[in-house]
């Protein structure tokens, strides 16, 4: 299955510049369509999606706008009646300094995206 968005908040509609009749049914490959994305962000999101494991990281997204941004993603899965389904929140931290290996900065993310 391609991972369709099934559910989105207001905040990822304000956060994107889409509609929830955009986004729904759609897999959100759609907002880093054409920007690059390092290999090994690439290959945690993959885990992530098939393994069931938690991803968080940093990906470039375009707004409906076409402006790009950086994305603070924070993704887990959770099960509900049999069903596994992946929950994804997210932060434009385009203005923030970011250092992935700072443990104090991840915290501040992970409260960001809570």
């Amino acid at each position: 299955e391609d991972c369709p968005l099934i559910g989105c908040s207001d905040g990822f509609e304000a956060l994107t510049g889409y509609s929830r009749s955009e986004i729904l049914g759609r897999n959100c490959r759609f907002l880093n369509e054409g920007l690059m994305m390092d290999l090994t962000t690439r290959k945690a999101l993959w885990k992530s999606v098939h393994h069931g494991t938690e991803f968080i990281g940093l990906l470039h997204n375009r707004r409906k706008t076409g402006e790009v941004f950086m994305n603070f993603l924070r993704m887990t899965t959770m099960s509900l009646r049999g069903k596994r389904y992946i929950v994804g929140v997210q932060a434009d931290v385009s203005n923030e300094y970011i250092d992935m290996s700072n443990p104090a900065h991840m915290e501040k993310l992970r409260n960001l995206a809570q």
